[in-house]
């Protein structure tokens, strides 16, 4: 019989789905959404944990700040929850990967909020990546995701030898998709960029940070 926590449908970095059943990660990305009678849309996603010996569990603590009105720092999502409850329905909440390293699942959770097709419309406070350490020099005004994605993908890829249009076939576009996602005019879904970085053998956060080339 498996935990609460090891209980989890596991997203796969090859988009294969399949459940935890020797190991209960300790981080893990969900979503909030409304339910399928107010349209289905998600509206939050995070970055949480749990603990077996606590019962804590980050995906239930919003709900819980909604019934309270305790430490509610997100008020626009703490108003679409309340907004569910007044329509007799309940909050869609769902698990969608699974982590044992923090920093792995910070950058997931960044890369949905900030890329998804629906990312306009989520409540959460959109933020920047942290520097990498002390040293690094102020970034000034933040680029464009799509424009520094495009940048980084563009090293990376030219850094490993590999044409556009291979990289299209492993990803599932075409490559003038694929150029125009380097030249920064267009943005992509993460499910792409998670297939690219796997091919292309990078941690996901180095499409995402500034880079010195």
């Amino acid at each position: 019989m498996l935990s609460k926590c090891s209980q989890h449908l596991l997203s796969g970095r090859n988009g294969a789905n399949q459940f935890m059943e020797s190991i209960s990660p300790k981080y893990y990305v969900y979503y909030y959404r409304y339910p399928e009678s107010m349209g289905g849309m998600i509206f939050y996603v995070g970055k949480g944990s749990c603990d077996e010996k606590t019962g804590y569990d980050r995906i239930y603590e919003h709900e819980k700040q909604a019934r309270t009105g305790n430490g509610v720092s997100n008020t626009r999502k703490i108003a679409i929850i309340r907004e569910i409850w007044a329509n007799n329905e309940g909050v869609i909440k769902e698990k969608v990967a699974f982590f044992e390293n923090e920093q792995d699942a910070y950058i997931y959770e960044w890369g949905l909020i900030n890329m998804t097709a629906y990312a306009e419309n989520l409540t959460n406070v959109r933020y920047w990546l942290p520097k990498q350490n002390e040293e690094e020099e102020s970034l000034g005004e933040p680029v464009p995701l799509k424009v520094l994605f495009g940048r980084n993908l563009r090293h990376i890829r030219e850094m490993r030898g590999v044409s556009q249009g291979y990289l299209a076939r492993i990803a599932g576009l075409s490559r003038e998709t694929i150029s125009r996602i380097e030249s920064g005019k267009y943005g992509t879904n993460f499910e792409y960029v998670d297939r690219m970085a796997m091919f292309l053998d990078v941690p996901l956060q180095d499409f995402f940070c500034p880079m010195k080339l």
